[in-house]
C-alpha cells in the first residue's frame, strides 16, 4: 500500500537515508505493508524536502532492505514532483561510494551535477538532478499501475 505523509514511515526513512523529517514541513510517499501480526510495516520510500515552488530534494531509502519500489511508488514520486508540485528539477543527494543507489538513480535518469569531496565519513557526495523534460515515468504505462 502506498501512503502519503505518514510521519512513522517518514521518520524511518529519514533516519535510513541520513535525512532529518519534520512534520509539517516536508513531505514523504511511503510503501508499507500489513504484517501477519496486523501491524504497518515501512517497506521504503521518499522524504522531500526544500521545496521550492521550481525544485525539490528528495532522499529515498529501503527500511531494513526490505524490498519496496514498484511502478506504482515510482510514478507517484514521479507525479507528486512534476505533477503536484510542478517542478522543473528533482534533486538527489547520494554518497559516491554507494554503487547501488547511483545505479538506482542512473537507471531512473538522474545525472550528476556536482560532487562534493570530504564532507561524508566516508568520502564525497554526489548531488544528482532530472529536469521533467527528462523523466519517463509520467506515462500511461506507470499511472495504470496506480
Amino acid at each position: 500500500m502506498i501512503v502519503f505523509n505518514n510521519h512513522d514511515a517518514a521518520r524511518e526513512i529519514a533516519k535510513t537515508a541520513g535525512a532529518i523529517y519534520h512534520e509539517g514541513v516536508h513531505s514523504c510517499i511511503a510503501r508499507v505493508e500489513l504484517t501477519p501480526e496486523g501491524n504497518w510495516e515501512t517497506r521504503g520510500g521518499v522524504v522531500f524536502t526544500d521545496y521550492n515552488f521550481t525544485s525539490i530534494q528528495g532522499h529515498m531509502a529501503a527500511v531494513n532492505g526490505r524490498k519496496w519500489m514498484n511502478k506504482e511508488v515510482v510514478f507517484h514520486v514521479f507525479n507528486y514532483v512534476f505533477n503536484v508540485c510542478g517542478c522543473v528539477h528533482f534533486i538527489v543527494q547520494c554518497p559516491a561510494s554507494n554503487k547501488k543507489a547511483l545505479a538506482l538513480n542512473a537507471h531512473f535518469g538522474f545525472t550528476v551535477e556536482a560532487r562534493i569531496e570530504d564532507v561524508l565519513p566516508d568520502g564525497a557526495m554526489l548531488i544528482l538532478g532530472m529536469y521533467r523534460s527528462q523523466c519517463n515515468f509520467l506515462g500511461a504505462e506507470y499511472a495504470d499501475a496506480s
